[in-house]
């Protein structure tokens, strides 16, 4: 089957444009944009705050600077006390350098 994937190579998928060449599909790195970006991340939102019962999700765009590291802090907490690793977008370097399930 001839067939194209395009994947967006954001914190979520670094490793998915590997796996797939190596299992021989052709593969294209892309950007997504609007209003597709709007319309996952609103998804994602509701997923979140469904499965968890709690309002730990939060857009870094839509917060100054100099909140994001208090929210990702505290969202963090939260993961860690509720148990909560496969929730966690956890291929972002920050997680790489620590232990966690």
């Amino acid at each position: 089957m001839d067939v194209l994937f395009k994947v967006c190579t954001g914190y979520v998928n670094t490793g998915i444009v590997r796996e797939l060449r190596e299992r021989g599909f052709k593969v294209e790195t892309c950007a997504i944009g609007e209003p597709l970006q709007s319309a996952l991340e609103t998804e994602h939102m509701n997923y979140i705050r469904e499965k968890t019962m709690a309002d730990i999700y939060y857009d870094p765009k839509e917060l100054d600077k100099a909140e994001i590291p208090k929210k990702f802090g505290e969202v963090v907490k939260w993961i860690e006390k509720n148990n909560a690793w496969s929730l966690a977008k956890t291929g972002w370097n920050y997680f790489k350098d620590r232990d966690h399930p």
